[in-house]
């Protein structure tokens, strides 16, 4: 150190070599399975549910796709027993088109959801059936299977035997 051929008693050199591992900081995130789970479903076409994401189109923005910090500050923490939704289920992913949302929302928002519009609002038959107190199989018989319109499924008194 005195005659200047060495910087460092030797800590410098571990300082660097921790300093070059060190990316994130960000290694055990609960949020980072999430990450690379949903990059792989929309860039990787060995994935089982690319067919349904990358394969129709769906990507995941340029800001998240650059930084995982930005996908964890953005979505913030998450609640319990919720995973990542897009709220329009064509869309990409990206903060104005991801919230955290429960098993049941996920199931309400898919293709295969048909929207039923009464009266000004628009939600799903299931949505309908708990707003009105009839039985979800009740609703769908009327409408699927005797081919009553929505006005006579929807409002038309339920007999009980």
């Amino acid at each position: 150190l005195r005659n200047g051929s060495s910087k460092s008693c030797g800590c410098l050199q571990k300082e660097l070599a921790a300093s070059k591992k060190f990316i994130h900081g960000l290694s055990y995130h609960p949020l980072k399975p999430i990450y690379y789970a949903m990059l792989s479903r929309c860039y990787n076409p060995n994935s089982n549910e690319y067919q349904n994401y990358g394969g129709r189109g769906i990507k995941v923005c340029k800001r998240w796709r650059d930084s995982i910090e930005y996908f964890i500050n953005d979505m913030e923490e998450r609640p319990n027993n919720q995973s990542i939704e897009r709220i329009d289920n064509n869309g990409n992913y990206s903060p104005d088109n991801c919230k955290w949302a429960t098993q049941s929302e996920q199931c309400r928002n898919n293709r295969n959801t048909r929207l039923i519009n009464f009266e000004g609002k628009t939600q799903c038959l299931k949505d309908w059936a708990k707003e009105f107190g009839i039985k979800y199989s009740t609703l769908s018989g009327r409408i699927n299977q005797y081919g009553w319109s929505i006005e006579d499924a929807f409002t038309r008194k339920v007999r009980h035997n």
